[in-house]
């Protein structure tokens, strides 16, 4: 525990760290499990080039721990990767650096955790701009467009909207308007129809305009 929380933690192999974490998740000691991955997760922001690449190996591999330990680390381990991604000026490490976000993105994706997928979103996005090629790589990778419709049946399973996903749609119109369309079609109450078309009145005149097109 001692070497997991001090400045040489990524020198852990990662499936030592799943071991210990897994271990303490079992005795319901999700402060410690938690302290440790925030940390972990930190140490992908190092000074030593070495170190970021052992931890963006190592996140990559535990990923999944983030999401299970609790929602709002996952969301730091997200930030942690893309920042670090966007200043990363060592070619052979935006790769690592990639992966582990992706993966951390992918982890979001299925706890359908929508403050993480956005910031997913908005990491990709202003790597757009500042490195298109990569950006460009990394949008299909992390694959929310191809989630939306599955996210559409949190709106209907739910009593409210969850938090963070009608900022998710503003940020995939098109693929919001398309979905919505389809579910228009099969939804069986008229207050089920209502809530969508609520919601995609909140994502915006884009989605709006889409939606238009394809009726």
């Amino acid at each position: 525990l001692q070497v997991l929380l001090s400045a040489d933690a990524a020198c852990i192999p990662a499936r030592n760290v799943r071991s210990f974490v897994e271990e303490l998740l079992q005795r319901r000691d999700n402060a410690t499990a938690g302290d440790i991955l925030r940390h972990y997760a930190s140490c992908i922001g190092s000074a030593d080039a070495g170190l970021r690449r052992r931890t963006a190996i190592g996140v990559s591999e535990i990923a999944d721990l983030y999401s299970r330990t609790g929602r709002d680390l996952l969301l730091v381990a997200v930030q942690q990767a893309s920042d670090q991604l966007m200043r990363e000026t060592v070619p052979d490490l935006q790769p690592l650096l990639s992966a582990a976000f992706v993966r951390l993105s992918q982890e979001a994706n299925n706890a359908h955790y929508y403050p993480a997928i956005e910031k997913s979103l908005d990491a990709v996005q202003q790597l757009e701009e500042r490195n298109p090629t990569l950006g460009r790589d990394l949008r299909p990778r992390i694959a929310v467009e191809g989630r939306v419709r599955e996210f559409l049946g949190d709106v209907l399973s739910f009593p409210e909207v969850p938090e963070g996903l009608t900022e998710v749609l503003r940020r995939t119109p098109r693929a919001a308007a398309e979905h919505v369309a389809n579910c228009l079609g099969q939804c069986l109450r008229r207050e089920e129809c209502d809530r969508l078309l609520e919601l995609i009145a909140h994502v915006g005149e884009g989605a709006i305009e889409h939606l238009r097109e394809i009726g």
